[in-house]
């Protein structure tokens, strides 16, 4: 249930019928937390030999071996490389990582 339909039922209350707003025992479901999906190596294999273009296997590899988000690999550039010191920029991150 959104956060808001209760507000609107208690604004519906107090101003078109002009009554007291009397809280029923609304009862929320708890949240879930949901896991996200892990691929196994097996799998990964799978993808990177089913990939035709050799620029989106790299990509894919890219993703799956520096543990990336989608977004995260679609921003890098070849600026955030550091090969000298081997370590990946990684931008715009939830938390700014370097790896």
């Amino acid at each position: 249930m959104s956060q808001g339909i209760p507000l609107r039922i208690k604004f519906y209350y107090a101003h078109d019928l002009r009554q007291p707003w009397i809280a029923p025992g609304l009862i929320k479901p708890p949240k879930t937390q949901r896991l996200p999906d892990i691929v196994t190596v097996e799998e990964a294999k799978r993808l990177f030999a089913a990939t035709r273009v050799i620029s989106y296997r790299v990509f894919y590899f890219t993703l799956y071996s520096m543990g990336l988000r989608l977004g995260e690999g679609l921003r890098l550039q070849v600026g955030d490389i550091d090969a000298a010191h081997g370590h990946v920029n990684i931008r715009n991150a939830t938390r700014s990582r370097r790896l």
